[in-house]
């Protein structure tokens, strides 16, 4: 509103500033294309130190499929990195053949199929599962967002234990819907958190939430690896769409009302 001081933080501290996470990320917030070629970075390019994949494909199904190997094998073996809780999905969105609900599904029968769990409104828990609170629970001291892993289940009960950062938390069966699983979260969930390796499916089903403010935030969210995977056009399309950029809220009228031209 021009107001009152305004400080504005572009300074991104999560990587180095020759990484290419970080490159592109300035990318993204200027609205410019992203620094790969469909093949992949160019050839002066020290591979070594690639910290940023574009994996072309158009085939939603065939989306999930890459996103399941790159999770469970080819990351962890060539990173050493947990698959678990070091790697992260950000989708854009909850529904559809690459939304949160189906990849959790999916990456739960790939990396967890087996193991002790119960069932829960036609979702299952099981022991070694990655989960997230739903919720803030001041009593338990766990908040919206906060991951952690089930090292034990009552089938009988329903009751859960969870292991966060803090500790163990129990769960009894009226409070599981405060759990969601959480190899795929929404990239309005990751907000304010960061993770080892990120993986992005951007398809063009996804249109809705194609915007510049949402890609930025799915790949700022990754340290040490960033992998999109998708097809050019909804990367395009998502830098963009500026539309949530901006947001006219009428404070410059309101404050003006008030007499506050300015205040420095």
């Amino acid at each position: 509103s021009g107001t009152i001081p305004v400080v504005r933080l572009d300074h991104i501290f999560r990587q180095a500033a020759d990484s290419f996470i970080t490159i592109n990320a300035h990318q993204v917030r200027r609205g410019l294309a992203l620094n790969f070629n469909a093949l992949g970075h160019k050839k002066d390019v020290n591979q070594e130190l690639l910290d940023f994949y574009f994996i072309k494909e158009s085939n939603s199904e065939k989306i999930v499929e890459k996103i399941l190997l790159m999770s469970s094998e080819r990351i962890p073996q060539r990173f050493e990195l947990d698959p678990m809780m070091d790697i992260q999905v950000l989708t854009p969105m909850h529904r559809g053949v690459t939304g949160s609900i189906n990849l959790n599904r999916k990456l739960q029968e790939r990396m967890n199929p087996d193991a002790k769990g119960l069932e829960h409104r036609e979702l299952w828990f099981r022991i070694g599962d990655k989960v997230m609170q739903q919720q803030n629970d001041y009593e338990k001291q766990v908040f919206n967002g906060d991951l952690g892993r089930i090292v034990n289940c009552e089938p009988k009960t329903k009751e859960l234990h969870v292991k966060f950062e803090h500790g163990i938390v129990q769960y009894q069966s009226k409070e599981l819907d405060q759990l969601s699983l959480a190899y795929a979260i929404t990239v309005h969930k990751s907000q304010g958190s960061e993770y080892s390796a990120v993986i992005i499916p951007m398809t063009t089903h996804h249109y809705m939430m194609l915007q510049r403010n949402l890609l930025y935030t799915a790949i700022t969210r990754g340290k040490q690896l960033v992998v999109l995977i998708g097809t050019e056009v909804a990367i395009s399309k998502a830098v963009e769409n500026e539309c949530s950029m901006q947001r006219f809220t009428g404070l410059q009228h309101q404050l003006s009302e008030l007499g506050l031209t300015t205040l420095y």
